[in-house]
């Protein structure tokens, strides 16, 4: 594992790359990185930011459902008077649509 760290560290020196001390850790056995917990293993989601994307989750859903549809639901029957007069009110205006 040391081995790796000073060939990476080499290679930074070679290419003028700098670190900065307070973002570094070396030598853990977990870490955050990018909102994702990062181990030896895995890479696992981050509890916490799971937990505050559930929960935008839910408002935007609540909200999205608060107001009254505005769908109005009709039967065959209504849906067949309705195109019937249409069609009239169409012929009657000569056939143009305005």
């Amino acid at each position: 594992m040391f081995a790796d760290a000073d060939q990476t560290l080499i290679q930074l020196c070679k290419f003028n790359i700098k670190l900065k001390p307070s973002k570094c850790a070396f030598g853990v056995m977990e870490g955050k990185f990018l909102g994702v917990i990062v181990t030896k293993e895995v890479l696992q989601a981050n509890p916490e930011k799971i937990e505050s994307q559930n929960k935008k989750a839910d408002v935007l859903s609540k909200s999205a459902f608060s107001f009254e549809d505005p769908v109005k639901e009709i039967s065959v029957d209504e849906l067949q008077k309705l195109t019937i007069e249409m069609e009239t009110i169409n012929t009657l205006q000569g056939g143009r649509l305005t």
